[in-house]
């Protein structure tokens, strides 16, 4: 049976980092990839579908594809190799997302808690959580998870360059939705040459996440700042996104220095915008002209060009070098 496009795209990427890479993993993950493919065929397929989908948790009635027809066969294989999670590591919280509407009110029925007409499936949820034990709830949906996630990242981290690209450009290149510049890839050249170059990205995923859920301002600037002595994080977009979103929250807070401090290192728009409108509320004209002339002269986009001819029309009564601009470039 010829290998379903999804798993020899995997297998290509397990090569790929196998070869450039090998050094920069643990012996733990270098063991896994050599353990992952000596599974059998079905369980290799059933785990790139599992991490590919969205989960963790699945349960297993959904996990039927005409690839896998021995799915309890697969399953086992990857429980046994530590690929997978089955429904005794379930909690509660992961099953009840996984029910239906109909299966949680028969799970309270049973229960013997009264049902409402009128009642929303987040309730009844929040219900089947308080008053059905766990080992019913593994018992009405049998569930698996992958357990090697993180170890997946990893591998698209490596491979990709970068933690915001999977399986899925594969796909989208080979539509013809995207389009990659062809080139010659020499193994000796690597975008990360230690281990912690690539630990750093990941803590930079951390960093994101932890900002969105509030954690200490000051203490994720710090970190992310720190973040500049490794080569390679100026190449990561994502990186630049987060700076610029920090110094927004900077700005929010009143506290203009920090976020000057962080839009000046970000190389994505609004950083120079916001650089150019902090400086004019600050009346540091001088340095709020130069950076608007920045973006006029390369700008990132259009927006950021139009953003550039605004500021230089406040500054041109004041600062002769935007009025100078200005005249040399009329508008279209």
């Amino acid at each position: 049976m010829e290998e379903p496009y999804y798993l020899v795209n995997f297998q290509c990427v397990l090569a790929d980092v196998r070869e450039r890479y090998g050094d920069l993993l643990l012996a733990e993950e270098r063991e896994r990839v050599e353990a992952f493919l000596a599974l059998p065929a079905e369980a290799r397929r059933l785990l790139v579908r599992m991490l590919t989908r969205r989960g963790p948790w699945f349960r297993l009635d959904a996990l039927r594809y005409p690839e896998v027809p021995d799915l309890p066969g697969a399953l086992a294989a990857l429980l046994g190799g530590g690929f997978c999670l089955g429904p005794e590591a379930a909690a509660a919280a992961d099953l009840v997302p996984l029910l239906r509407k109909d299966e949680l009110e028969a799970l309270l029925r049973e229960a013997g808690a009264p049902l409402r007409k009128t009642e929303a499936r987040g309730g009844l949820a929040e219900r089947v959580l308080a008053q059905v034990p766990e080992a019913r709830l593994r018992a009405a949906a049998p569930a698996a998870a992958p357990a090697v996630a993180e170890w997946a990242r990893l591998l698209f981290m490596l491979f990709f360059g970068n933690g915001e690209q999977d399986l899925t450009d594969f796909v989208l290149a080979e539509l013809g939705q995207v389009r990659y510049e062809d080139y010659p890839v020499d193994p000796a050249c690597r975008l990360f040459q230690s281990r912690r170059e690539v630990d750093v990205l990941f803590a930079l995923d951390d960093l994101r996440a932890g900002f969105e859920a509030g954690q200490d301002l000051a203490e994720t600037t710090r970190a992310l700042l720190a973040m500049e002595q490794f080569p390679g994080i100026r190449a990561q977009r994502r990186y630049h996104r987060l700076l610029g979103d920090v110094g927004r929250a900077w700005e929010r807070r009143g506290d203009a220095d920090t976020a000057l401090d962080c839009h000046r290192r970000s190389a994505l728009p609004p950083a120079r915008e916001r650089t150019a409108r902090i400086l004019m509320a600050r009346a540091r004209l001088d340095e709020a002209a130069q950076a608007a002339l920045a973006m006029a002269e390369t700008p990132a986009d259009c927006a950021e060009e139009r953003a550039a001819r605004r500021i230089l029309k406040r500054l041109a009564g004041r600062e002769p070098g935007a009025a100078r601009w200005l005249a040399q470039h009329p508008p279209d």
